[in-house]
Formats: structure tokens, C-alpha cells, sequence
């Protein structure tokens, strides 16, 4: 017997309910660990898939060097390793923007970082709002507060 799938309601309101009536039906279980807690994989997701798409969506190949070196920081090697994806995105886009080497080299190559101001205003709202920085809080400010950040539906992945 396989999970019954759940509403995107029944999950908010007892996310907890598969793990409770799960059967045991093998001699073994087979567990996927993806945010690196048992096994340490998250190197490979940041280096191999979270940096090269967000490159890719704000046209960032430009200055790819400058924005692994500080991405990988925040994201792997710092305190803040772990952290939410948003506070990650904050955390890089203000630490690129006033780095002035990168500066100089953004504006030899003509790149543009995305305005940092769309992750402040969501965090801000998120936190007056007492919601969980996630994508349903997220779809909830785009919708409520028609933000005119275009780049802040990217984040929605």
C-alpha cells in the first residue's frame, strides 16, 4: 500500500498525518534525505543546481566567478549554511552589491543584479504577517500586494 495523496489543504491542516499512519510493509526502508542532514549533499545542489538556474534567470554568467565565491559562502561555509532560501538570496544580493570589485566588473559587462529591495519587502512582510518564508507566503504577497518586481515570480521556482 502507497501514501494516499493529500490536498494541499489536508497537508496545512495535519502535515504530520502520513508519517502517523504509515504501515510497515518491508524489512527495510529506503529514505530520500535532501536538505543535507544525514548525508552531506547540499554542496552538490547549491554548486550544480540552485546557483547555475539562479544565474541563469537574472543573467548573472557574466560575473559567475564573484557570485559562486559569496553564494557558496552564505550557503555552505558561513553560519548562515542552511539558512531559507530567501535570507540566502538577501544575504548574497547585499553582499555582492556592495562588494566594489564587483561593482567595477558589473558595470564593465554591463550585468545587472536584481534589485535586493523584492527579497527586503517580502522578508518584511512575512514577518509582519507572522507567515513562514515559503512559497505559499510568497504566492500570498504577490497576490495581496501586487508587487512590480517582475523578478520576485522567479523566486517562485
Amino acid at each position: 500500500m502507497g501514501f494516499v495523496r493529500l490536498s494541499e489543504q489536508q497537508l496545512r491542516e495535519d502535515p504530520e498525518y502520513q508519517l502517523r499512519n504509515f504501515r510497515r510493509t518491508k524489512d527495510f526502508l529506503v529514505a530520500i534525505d535532501t536538505d543535507g542532514c544525514i548525508t552531506d549533499n547540499m554542496n552538490g545542489k547549491q554548486m550544480l543546481i540552485f546557483h547555475p538556474h539562479f544565474m541563469e534567470f537574472y543573467n548573472l554568467w557574466d560575473i559567475e566567478s564573484y557570485f559562486r565565491e559569496v553564494a557558496e559562502y552564505y550557503n555552505l561555509f558561513s553560519v548562515h549554511r542552511g539558512c531559507n532560501r530567501f535570507i540566502a538570496v538577501q544575504l548574497t544580493l547585499k553582499a555582492l552589491e556592495s562588494r566594489e570589485d564587483v561593482k567595477k566588473v558589473m558595470e564593465e559587462r554591463k550585468v545587472k543584479l536584481p534589485d535586493v529591495k523584492m527579497v527586503d519587502d517580502f522578508i518584511e512582510y512575512v514577518r509582519k504577517n507572522k507567515l513562514g518564508l515559503g512559497n505559499p507566503s510568497l504566492e500570498k504577497y504577490i497576490n495581496e500586494e501586487k508587487p512590480k518586481f517582475f523578478p520576485l515570480y522567479k523566486l517562485l521556482g
